[in-house]
């Protein structure tokens, strides 16, 4: 399944190879370090591993028919995608096993500041795995688009942790983004 996700995504051009793989295990040590254990760490290893799989009830054929379109099927595409944390949610609630998660799927794209999408929720009404997630999420993105530019690790690493820095407090919760930067520079 995980690699179904990845195929839709990195046909979309929104993920690279390992990218559910790296979020679980980013997202995970996170969890951690705020005392997320039991089946709370379980429910946010298995929403990091299937944060993206709305991508799947997208319809790949129908995602990928505007490659080569204009403005208006590009927004199109944008608009489909954006519904992934919905259809992602919808897709797992009937499994028991994974019930804990559809909070995590449906939010991980609300920001701190409550202009995130789908239900615009804010601060501490966004589940904290979901919170999580947006911030490994977010740095896994941006370090994918400054790979495809062609800079070096160190360089790609600097940025994207800059970038995640300069949200803290409007997309992502301060404290999360403090802890999320203490893991990636012990994991150095």
């Amino acid at each position: 399944m995980v690699n179904a996700i990845e195929s839709v995504g990195m046909l979309c051009g929104l993920m690279s190879s390992g990218h559910c793989w790296r979020v679980a295990a980013l997202a995970t040590a996170v969890g951690q370090e705020f005392g997320i254990g039991g089946e709370e760490f379980n429910d946010l290893y298995y929403g990091a591993v299937l944060h993206d799989i709305g991508l799947l009830e997208s319809q790949s054929h129908k995602l990928f028919q505007f490659n080569d379109a204009n403005e208006d099927s590009n927004y199109l595409l944008a608009e489909r995608i954006k519904c992934h944390p919905v259809t992602g949610a919808n897709l797992v609630k009937a499994i028991r096993l994974l019930r804990g998660v559809v909070p995590i799927i449906r939010h991980h794209h609300e920001r701190f500041d409550g202009m995130g999408y789908p239900d615009g929720l804010m601060g501490e009404h966004i589940p904290m795995g979901a919170q999580i997630i947006a911030v490994v999420e977010a740095y896994e993105e941006i370090r994918h688009r400054l790979q495809s530019s062609g800079e070096s690790e160190n360089v790609v690493q600097e940025q994207a942790i800059e970038e995640i820095k300069r949200a803290a407090g409007t997309k992502f919760e301060p404290q999360i983004v403090e802890v999320f930067i203490d893991q990636i520079n012990r994991s150095q």
